[in-house]
């Protein structure tokens, strides 16, 4: 009987000793680590947001789980690691993107503001530039008047330009005619290539009054990885019809 009593005694302190002395290691507290770590990734790309995103909510599950009574496991460390990296590269990738937002936004309206100064100063050779692919532009090294001169193609697509009505009517009141910018409206990119949408208010005096049209603009920058250059293109202008909420 004393042996059995004797039995029971060890297996109860060898059960006591196995519940202090191992604990198993939380997963959920490893997956945190782990999109911790991946985090790194996020001021890199937007598409790698989704890391300190999921890294955040899946640190908080296991913070949660821990805090259990009933729980026997322990990771604390690692969520509490997983939940700091992926605050701090989640933060540091929405700084970046919404700073290089605004340096791309500033490059845009300095490029728009420059193609409406050219058309205003009655530069409309240089202006039409803008508008086309900069693999098809004149060389530099090229006198642009002589150039559009002798090639029928540049004639062409310079006459298809300034016989647009928004073109003829800025050209033929230059001296009345101011550009605001009202809006960034939205901002895309891929591989080489961001693409601005921008809002202006184009207005007219005329003959005592004054005309706004609205006019929605796209300037792109395109890097070109052969000679390591930006080029910033007018890629599309057009009138906007204002809504009528009455």
């Amino acid at each position: 009987m004393a042996g059995v009593i004797e039995m029971r005694e060890f297996h109860a302190r060898e059960e006591a000793l196995d519940s202090e002395g191992y604990r198993a290691i939380s997963k959920v507290s490893v997956m945190a680590l782990v999109l911790g770590l991946l985090s790194l990734l996020a001021p890199i790309f937007p598409a790698f947001w989704i890391f300190p995103i999921l890294g955040l909510l899946v640190a908080l599950v296991a913070l949660f789980q821990l805090t259990r009574a009933e729980t026997n496991l322990v990771g604390r460390g690692l969520a509490v690691t997983g939940l700091l990296m992926a605050l701090l590269f989640g933060s540091m990738g929405l700084a970046r993107h919404y700073a290089l937002q605004a340096i791309i936004n500033s490059q845009a309206e300095e490029f728009g503001t420059l193609w409406f100064g050219l058309l205003l100063e009655g530069s409309t050779l240089t202006a039409h530039q803008l508008v086309m692919d900069p693999k098809q532009r004149v060389s530099p090294n090229v006198i642009l008047s002589e150039q559009y001169e002798n090639d029928v193609q540049l004639q062409d697509m310079l006459t298809k330009f300034t016989s647009e009505e928004l073109i003829q009517a800025v050209l033929a009141n230059k001296d009345r005619v101011t550009f605001t910018l009202v809006d960034n409206l939205s901002h895309a990119r891929d591989r080489h290539t961001i693409t601005n949408r921008q809002m202006y208010h184009v207005t007219f005096q005329e003959d005592g009054a004054t005309r706004i049209v609205p006019l929605e603009l796209n300037i792109s920058c395109q890097f070109d990885k052969t000679s390591g250059q930006t080029y910033w293109t007018i890629t599309d202008y057009r009138e906007v019809t204002p809504v009528n909420n009455g």
